[in-house]
């Protein structure tokens, strides 16, 4: 399976498999969910969305980065330029 929605950062590739799972990332990545309830836990303990990401990705010296490839993978792939928080309003980014 070829993915489409992918950009590179650094050495490595950030990418997501839908819009749902862009958002989910944006979401981690802003800082907006930190824990392990709600949509991202799973039911089993220990495999929550967060443990499931590679370590470069919860490194903080690669955030602003990512959130980076995020929006050119919005903006490429559906022509919106900013996440929108959970509220549906746009972030101050």
């Amino acid at each position: 399976m070829k993915l489409w929605l992918r950009e590179p950062v650094g050495s490595e590739v950030f990418w997501a498999y839908n819009w749902r799972h862009l958002e989910d990332l944006e979401f981690f990545l802003a800082g907006e969910w930190r824990g392990g309830r709600g949509r991202w836990a799973l039911a089993e303990p220990g495999r929550s969305f967060r443990t499931r990401l590679p370590k470069w990705m919860h490194e903080s010296k690669n955030r602003a980065a990512l959130l980076r490839a995020a929006a050119r993978i919005r903006k490429k792939a559906f022509g919106q330029r900013r996440y929108n928080g959970p509220d549906g309003r746009q972030s101050r980014r």
